[in-house]
């Protein structure tokens, strides 16, 4: 999926949901399930909701991006798709228009200093950086290695979120300037690289979602 054919480390989040802050003093999470056809772009809803109270413009962003992406998966229907799972898959992109929304009134009422690109860009750049400062790419994980342990794991989620985020600014600039797209590019690569050792050698869960691949540029 591009973008341009839709428009012609941190707290774990409920499994199968998506959490909406709407300006209440609490987040509340909507009751809704996850759509299969949407399982590929999970990615862009989980970092949303990490970031939110980080950076609601960033979370935005990345939420607008996986509601352009549900609406193309919504109107291009395959055969096999269920009467149910077309329902659930439209309930959801109207539930997540609507968390769109309050964030929007949300952020007019208290203009971020900087603009939605700008804001993407820095903080995918920040976290592909840190990221960076404390990988060892010449060692191969291992269970005796405490840096495997504590510290590797939070390098690949690093650079997976940074070249999540850079997707963010797709929705505006669906082709990525050179400098941005090689490091979107070297982070995916490096964060998948390293969850994959990662699970091999400690015979745990993948840290990030592998199944994760940027849009095409």
């Amino acid at each position: 999926v591009t973008l341009a054919s839709t428009q012609a480390v941190v707290p774990e989040r409920p499994p199968n949901s998506i959490t909406r802050s709407d300006g209440c003093t609490n987040a509340r999470t909507m009751s809704l399930t996850f759509p299969a056809a949407l399982a590929p772009y999970r990615a862009y809803s989980d970092r949303a909701s990490e970031l939110s109270s980080t950076s609601l413009q960033v979370a935005h962003q990345l939420r607008l991006t996986l509601a352009l992406i549900a609406s193309h998966v919504l109107r291009a229907r395959p055969p096999h798709r269920t009467d149910l799972e077309q329902t659930e898959l439209s309930t959801f992109t109207a539930q997540l228009m609507e968390q769109l929304e309050h964030e929007k009134a949300r952020l007019r009422a208290a203009p971020p200093a900087t603009d939605a690109n700008e804001a993407l860009r820095s903080m995918a750049l920040d976290l592909f950086a840190r990221g960076q400062a404390a990988d060892r790419p010449g060692v191969v994980p291992s269970p005796a290695l405490e840096w495997s342990i504590q510290d590797a794991p939070r390098v690949a989620q690093c650079l997976h979120a940074a070249a999540v985020i850079l997707d963010g600014l797709k929705v505006h600039t669906p082709t990525l300037p050179q400098d941005l797209l090689r490091t979107q590019q070297a982070a995916h690569e490096r964060s998948r690289e390293l969850a994959q050792q990662l699970r091999t050698q400690l015979r745990s869960a993948p840290c990030i979602p592998l199944d994760f691949e940027p849009l095409d540029p």
